[in-house]
C-alpha cells in the first residue's frame, strides 16, 4: 500500500500535469472525459466486479470488509460516485476523492485466509481496468 506521504507525491505530480484547476485532471477535450461521459462504460461495471471477484484475495477483502453483497446499488453508486469526481471533478473535487479512496482502503486490514493462496499479483485492479479496456471501447459510439 502506498504510505500517505507518498500518495501526496504523486498527488503533487497530478496537480502540476492537469488541464485546470477548473477543468479537473483530463479536461472536457481529453479521451478520458469522451470515453467516461458514455453510457456504455456501465457495460464495464459487472465485468469489472466479476473480474476482482474472480481473485481469491480480492473476493475474500470483499467479502469481510465491503457492503457489495448487502447494498449492492449503494456500492454500485458510490464507485462510480469517486470515479466520475475523479474524472469529471474539479482538481480539488478530484484529488479530494483520490484521498477519500486511499483512505477507504488503506483501513482495510487482516488476515488472508489460508484458502485464498498466494496470489503472485501485486495489482489486480490494474489487470482489470486494462481487460475492461479492451471491452468498454468496442461498445462506445465512434465520435465524429
Amino acid at each position: 500500500m502506498i504510505s500517505d506521504p507518498d500518495l501526496e507525491i504523486e498527488l503533487r505530480f497530478v496537480r502540476a500535469h492537469a488541464a485546470g484547476s477548473l477543468a479537473g485532471v483530463f479536461g472536457p477535450d481529453s479521451a478520458t472525459w469522451r470515453v467516461n461521459r458514455e453510457a456504455a462504460l456501465f457495460l464495464g461495471a459487472g465485468r469489472a466486479l466479476l473480474l476482482q471477484l474472480a481473485h481469491p484475495w480480492v473476493a475474500a477483502a470483499v467479502s469481510e470488509h465491503s457492503q457489495v453483497f448487502a447494498d449492492p446499488l449503494g456500492r454500485f453508486h458510490r464507485t462510480f460516485k469517486v470515479m466520475f469526481t475523479m474524472v469529471f471533478g474539479t482538481l480539488d473535487q478530484a484529488l479530494g476523492a483520490a484521498r477519500l479512496l486511499h483512505r477507504r482502503h488503506a483501513a482495510i486490514t487482516g488476515a488472508m485466509p489460508r484458502a485464498a493462496g498466494d496470489s503472485g499479483m501485486k495489482n489486480t485492479s490494474s489487470g482489470t481496468t486494462q481487460a475492461i479496456a479492451v471491452v468498454v471501447p468496442t461498445a462506445t459510439p465512434r465520435q465524429p
